[in-house]
């Protein structure tokens, strides 16, 4: 995995810590250069723009309805966005539907050679099995083959779901716990 790759969840815990506009100008900007073997800068339009050897990564600052995002391109030409707050979204493109009721909190895309990687993150009061049970047809539908595997440890229960085919890959991670699920999906497209 790049440094720039591994700048994203830093810069989100940036903002969540720090705040936003004083981030650079504190000690934690100075340890996302260090981190990241590169320099972060504070931009003419406010937000942390930090370059590498590997690329350049954005962080917009905005906070747009309590959005965090950053995008950013690799040397190799890769690029990625990111979006984290409570009203994020799966990114666009996400190759299935949204169930109702999971509130996503973390939606990105990176691409290359024309190639997708998706990472979503969401939440709902919904049990993991239903949930489950509405995302093994939709991950057939898109022509995935589809295994399942479930355990219950202690009351937490864990379920995957992971497809592929047709040079697609999708897996969806959910963790039940206190009548709250965890929903994780990643995969390429």
């Amino acid at each position: 995995m790049s440094r720039l790759s591994l700048l994203v969840p830093v810069l989100l815990a940036l903002v969540v810590a720090v705040g936003c506009k004083k981030a650079v100008e504190s000690a934690e900007g100075a340890a996302i250069a260090a981190a990241s073997g590169g320099k972060a800068t504070l931009t003419k339009d406010g937000n942390i723009e930090v370059k590498t050897d590997q690329g350049t990564a954005k962080l917009d600052l905005s906070g747009d309805k309590g959005i965090a995002t950053i995008t950013g391109t690799g040397a190799d030409g890769a690029t990625f966005n990111a979006a984290f707050g409570a009203t994020a979204k799966a990114p666009e493109g996400f190759p299935l539907p949204m169930m109702d009721g999971i509130n996503v909190v973390q939606g990105a895309v990176s691409e290359k050679g024309g190639k997708k990687s998706y990472a979503v993150m969401g939440t709902t009061a919904k049990p993991a099995k239903d949930v489950a049970a509405f995302y093994e047809p939709e991950l057939k539908k898109a022509g995935l083959t589809v295994t399942r595997s479930e355990t219950n440890l202690g009351g937490v229960v864990m379920l995957a779901l992971s497809g592929e085919g047709g040079g697609h890959k999708m897996g969806l991670a959910l963790q039940e716990a206190k009548g709250q699920t965890t929903v994780t999906f990643g995969g390429e497209w």
